[in-house]
């Protein structure tokens, strides 16, 4: 059968998954991934169980309290600002498939 990174190249159509993976550079693909951490950050709840005076507090202490994102964002390592960034980019997913596509032109990926 060969080494084991024989293997990995059935998956990848023989491509080498450090290089171009599946058409994309190592900087697309970690842009995309940037984004993906944006959107995934952005529905993440603020807080965690709301206002004791408001409704929605949870009052049974059997219940878990969710954690707050800063909370998550701090056991994931990931800094505010760099969230604030990826959220940004999130946003905004059409400018980034414009840079991406201008960089490629460029050979200049950012």
């Amino acid at each position: 059968m060969g080494s084991g990174g024989d293997r990995g190249n059935q998956y990848t159509g023989g491509k080498s998954i450090t290089g171009d993976t599946f058409g994309k550079s190592k900087e697309e693909t970690l842009l995309d991934a940037e984004v993906k951490i944006g959107e995934l950050t952005k529905g993440m709840p603020l807080g965690s169980g709301g206002d004791r005076r408001s409704k929605d507090f949870k009052s049974n202490t059997s219940d878990t309290f969710e954690k707050s994102k800063d909370e998550v964002l701090k056991e994931l390592g990931l800094k505010k600002m760099q969230v604030s960034r990826f959220e940004s980019l999130a946003d905004n997913p059409d400018l980034v498939e414009a840079v991406k596509r201008e960089a490629v032109e460029n050979e200049d990926i950012p």
